[in-house]
């Protein structure tokens, strides 16, 4: 252990430490986490009640690690070499709450996923259950138009046998007197109009039979397009949500990689600033001059080098 150092003690080992940066004190010990484990290790989702602690027991441990890199990052800041030290103490505290965190994450998990299966077959139940309430109903509907079918096809048979007996009885009224046939002819252009009017208002009945089952079939077509857009929306929503998790995780990939490539560059950084320091330095050496010329030459000269070296400390790694 060199000169100037102190010793950092955590729960499970010691550091040698720079005496000129903080010690390795994070928000969290072992002793903690352990218990956190005795206390949140056996939590069960299954029940309304288990599934809220649970919950709450996860939010705990996540600010636990979020806080335990949080100190990291600051404990790092005075040294490299230190930093090294503090990560492996924050990577075993990390490794000791994911030991209960991960465990508890899985068993959420679960009745999460459990949850969302009895959701969607409850929805498929439903949907199933109005397709086929819809399907008897078209059923019934269609039950109906046939007895109407039936029964106007009944009366149509009626009207053809009166038909029938009209034409019988328009031939045996030929073979009467003048007289008699004229008064038959009377009678038989009044039976005519009657049972026209009576076809008309059959063939009219026929029309409206048709012209509902068309718009039973027209409003059946419209109902499945409606059904069919909107599944078609709903997966098209998953579909973007998925899209846009995998954005943020992208992102978040590339801030962390952008964090690691400034701490990399942070030596450099340093050195390019002890260069600035010496440059100044060496301005501060320009020797004292007789002449008028040659004091204008070492002017420029430290004015220049001046300039170079508040370019260097105000190098930042964005600035190339």
């Amino acid at each position: 252990m060199g000169e100037g150092a102190e010793v950092v003690k955590t729960d499970q080992m010691t550091i040698a430490a720079p005496a000129i940066v903080h010690p390795v004190d994070y928000p969290v010990t072992e002793k903690e986490i352990a218990a956190t484990r005795a206390k949140y290790g056996a939590i069960s989702f299954e029940t309304p009640e288990g599934y809220e602690e649970g919950r709450l027991a996860l939010a705990h441990l996540r600010t636990a690690r979020t806080s335990i890199e949080k100190r990291r990052v600051e404990l790092k800041a005075d040294a490299l070499a230190y930093g090294r030290k503090v990560d492996e103490v924050a990577k075993k505290l990390t490794q000791l709450v994911a030991e209960i965190e991960d465990p508890l994450k899985e068993r959420k998990a679960a009745i999460d996923d459990a949850k969302e299966r009895a959701r969607r077959a409850a929805e498929d139940a439903a949907r199933a259950a109005a397709e086929a309430k819809a399907k008897a109903d078209r059923e019934a509907e269609e039950k109906r138009l046939a007895e109407e079918r039936a029964k106007l096809e009944a009366q149509q048979a009626i009207f053809a046998e009166a038909q029938r007996k009209a034409d019988q009885e328009r031939r045996q009224a030929d073979e009467r007197a003048r007289v008699e046939r004229e008064r038959v002819e009377v009678e038989q252009r009044a039976a005519q109009a009657k049972i026209d009017a009576q076809r008309a208002e059959l063939e009219a009945q026929q029309r409206a039979i048709r012209e509902k089952e068309e718009a039973a079939a027209r409003e059946e077509h419209e109902r499945q397009e409606a059904a069919r857009w909107e599944r078609e929306a709903k997966e098209q929503g998953e579909r973007d949500r998925i899209a846009a998790e995998g954005r943020a995780a992208a992102e978040a990939e590339a801030a962390i990689a952008e964090a690691a490539r400034l701490e990399a560059m942070r030596p450099d950084i340093e050195k390019i600033k002890a260069f600035a320091g010496e440059i100044r330095v060496l301005a501060g050496r320009a020797p004292a001059l007789g002449t008028e010329d040659a004091m204008k030459a070492i002017e420029w000269g430290v004015a220049r080098l001046s300039f170079v070296a508040d370019s260097l400390e105000q190098f930042t790694p964005t600035s190339c």
